[in-house]
C-alpha cells in the first residue's frame, strides 16, 4: 500500500520551525524586519523603473516588454523574500521547498492562467503579431498595444481597450493587416447601363490618381464585375500603406462621387420602371 505521509510530515516540521522563529522575535527585531521590507520594496520599485527605461532605450521588440517586466518584477521580489528570510534565520532551502509545494497547489488551481501563459509564449515565439500591428482576432479588431503574460491588449479606433486571453488568441484565426506593409482598398459601386464602360473606368482611374498615395505595383484593378437589374457593377482594387488605409479608403470614396458628377456618370439605385399600355 502506497503512503504519502513523509512529504506531509516534512511540511509540518518546516511550518512549525517557521512559527517558532516568528514567535521568538523581539519588538526590536520586528521593527528591523519591517524597515528592511520597506527598503526592499522601495528598491524593487526603483530597479523596475530603471529596467523600464532600459527597455525603452533598447532595440528589443515592444511585444516582449510585458513579459520582461513581469519576469524582472517576480525575480526581484523573490530575491527580496529570500533576504527577509535570511534575516529571520530561516533556512532558505526550506522556504524554497514550501514555495514549491505552494506553487504546485497554485498550478492545479490556476490551470486557465497557465494556459494563457503558455499561449503568450507561443505568440512571442511564432510572432503572428507585434505591438503596433492592426489585427483581427476572432470578433475583435484593433491595434496591438501589448502582449502580456496572460492577456493581449488591443486598442480599437474608438479608444476601447480589449483584453483577450492568450489561450484564445492562439486558438483563433489571426488576421494581421499590417505585416505585409501594404493593404488593399476595395470599393464596389454601380453605374447606369446608359454610361459607357470605358468612360466609367477612366473616371474611376481619375479618382484614384487624384487621391494619390496608391501603389502602382500591383497595378490598379478597375473592371466590370457584374450586371444587375438596374445597373452595371464595378470594382476598384488598389493598394496603399497599411498605416494610411482608412484615410485612403474614405478619401477615394468621396473623390469617386465628385469625379462621377464632373463627368456625368450616373450612380444608380434599385428602381422599377412601369410602362402603362393603353388598349
Amino acid at each position: 500500500m502506497l503512503t504519502v505521509t513523509n512529504p506531509v510530515e516534512i511540511d509540518q516540521q518546516e511550518v512549525s520551525s517557521l512559527m517558532k522563529t516568528i514567535r521568538g522575535l523581539s519588538v526590536g527585531s520586528i521593527i528591523k524586519i519591517v524597515l528592511l521590507i520597506v527598503v526592499l520594496v522601495v528598491l524593487v520599485k526603483l530597479l523596475c523603473r530603471v529596467f523600464d527605461k532600459f527597455l525603452e532605450r533598447s532595440k528589443i521588440d515592444r511585444s516582449l516588454y510585458g513579459f520582461l517586466r513581469a519576469g524582472c518584477r517576480i525575480l526581484l521580489y523573490f530575491i527580496a523574500v529570500t533576504i527577509v528570510a535570511s534575516s529571520l534565520n530561516i533556512d532558505v532551502t526550506s522556504l524554497i521547498a514550501l514555495l514549491s509545494v505552494a506553487g504546485l497547489a497554485l498550478s492545479l488551481a490556476l490551470q486557465g492562467a497557465l494556459s494563457n501563459l503558455a499561449g503568450g509564449i507561443v505568440i512571442l515565439t511564432t510572432k503572428p503579431l507585434h505591438a503596433g500591428d492592426y489585427v483581427a482576432v476572432g470578433d475583435s479588431e484593433g491595434f496591438v498595444e501589448e502582449i502580456g503574460m496572460t492577456y493581449t491588449k488591443l486598442m480599437t479606433f474608438d479608444r476601447r481597450t480589449i483584453f483577450i486571453p492568450n489561450s484564445i488568441v492562439t486558438s483563433s484565426n489571426i488576421v494581421n493587416f499590417t505585416m505585409d506593409g501594404k493593404r488593399r482598398v476595395e470599393i464596389d459601386l454601380t453605374a447606369s447601363y446608359d454610361c459607357d464602360v470605358d468612360q466609367v473606368r477612366d473616371t474611376l482611374r481619375q479618382a484614384v490618381e487624384t487621391v494619390g498615395g496608391f501603389y502602382t505595383d500591383p497595378p490598379y484593378f478597375i473592371h466590370v464585375t457584374g450586371y444587375g437589374d438596374s445597373a452595371i457593377a464595378y470594382t476598384v482594387r488598389v493598394y496603399c500603406k497599411s498605416e494610411d488605409y482608412w484615410n485612403q479608403y474614405y478619401g477615394l470614396m468621396e473623390e469617386i462621387k465628385r469625379t462621377f458628377d464632373r463627368n456625368g456618370i450616373i450612380m444608380t439605385y434599385p428602381h422599377l420602371n412601369v410602362h402603362m399600355v393603353e388598349k
